[in-house]
């Protein structure tokens, strides 16, 4: 144990909770995708992830020193009786508000019971981004399109890179799963929209062709391309090597497969596996999306994913 986390147990309680949260709120969208209910869905993550309370405990044990954590109880209870003014308590509240509101604080949640186990360069060098509005319990991970141009734009401070993703079909909140046409038959299929950097923010390379160009997909209805998993060319397409450059139809939508993924990936999410990849501006062809999703502030449906620069590990921005 750092000595550093003994003196900030609080701080890091506080961050395991909302990693915590962050756990759930992902698990429980991948269990009514796959049909839950939304009470069924949440009772399944939270008996998945076991007594989140307990969890917390221990880690705040392993990181108490015996003695040396008595002695820091009867320091702060000297302290707190000596401290006869309320004037000598002060809170410093530093706000980046990022353009969109002077009350919204933007929080990094590393979720190390999701992001660290991906077969990615550096898992534990990524984190999803939210907003905290009011409290631990009160976290927001999914965005407005505004919102992830101006975290990308103005948080180079912090991160290497950032980039943005949105669930399709029945994941993304839709009435049914998208589907795919080929040579006339449609099946279901998990997609999955992603900014034009998705895959060099995680450190992927194509085990065929290639992922998507700068500005690929950057405007509603733009970039129709598609990436398809490894597992689903090996399954849908028979590992067929001159798939590259043939067009399939999704949500009878016609699309380029100009790639197929690494084999062992299956998306940022470990239950639920992606099928196929397209550009954030397709989106709007999947059920529900209105055409000018891009600029409405109450759509929502983005999850912002970032890199972290170099030591700095388990950062939270305010």
């Amino acid at each position: 144990m750092k000595l550093s986390r003994f003196f900030r147990r609080r701080q890091w309680d506080e961050e395991r909770e909302r990693e915590l949260a962050a756990y759930l709120e992902l698990e429980t969208a991948e269990n009514v995708a796959r049909g839950m209910s939304a009470e069924q869905a949440r009772a399944a993550a939270h008996r998945k992830l076991g007594n989140a309370t307990l969890v917390r405990e221990e880690i705040y044990r392993m990181n108490s020193l015996g003695f040396i954590e008595t002695l820091w109880q009867d320091l702060r209870f000297a302290a707190r009786i000596l401290r006869k003014n309320p004037g000598f308590t002060t809170i410093a509240v530093l706000t980046l508000t990022l353009g969109i509101g002077a009350n919204t604080a933007l929080f990094s949640v590393v979720d190390w019971l999701v992001l660290q186990q991906l077969p990615v360069q550096n898992p534990k060098e990524l984190t999803y981004l939210g907003f905290s509005r009011g409290g631990a319990r009160d976290n927001d991970i999914r965005l407005t399109f505004r919102e992830f141009q101006e975290i990308r734009t103005q948080s180079t401070g912090q991160f290497a890179e950032v980039s943005a993703a949105a669930f399709g079909g029945a994941a993304g909140g839709q009435s049914g799963p998208d589907g795919m046409t080929v040579d006339g038959t449609t099946r279901p299929v998990q997609t999955f929209f992603v900014a034009d950097d998705f895959f060099s923010l995680l450190g992927l390379q194509p085990a065929m062709g290639r992922f998507f160009a700068p500005g690929e997909g950057d405007a509603a209805g733009k970039g129709p391309v598609v990436v398809l998993a490894w597992e689903y060319w090996q399954s849908r397409f028979h590992g067929d090597q001159q798939i590259i450059g043939r067009s399939v139809a999704i949500n009878g939508h016609a699309v380029t497969i100009i790639g197929v993924a690494p084999k062992g990936f299956a998306g940022p999410t470990p239950a639920l596996h992606m099928q196929a990849y397209l550009p954030l501006g397709m989106l709007v062809i999947d059920a529900g999306t209105p055409p000018d999703f891009l600029s409405r502030q109450d759509q929502r449906p983005f999850m912002v994913l970032a890199r972290l620069k170099r030591g700095k590990h388990n950062l939270q921005v305010r």
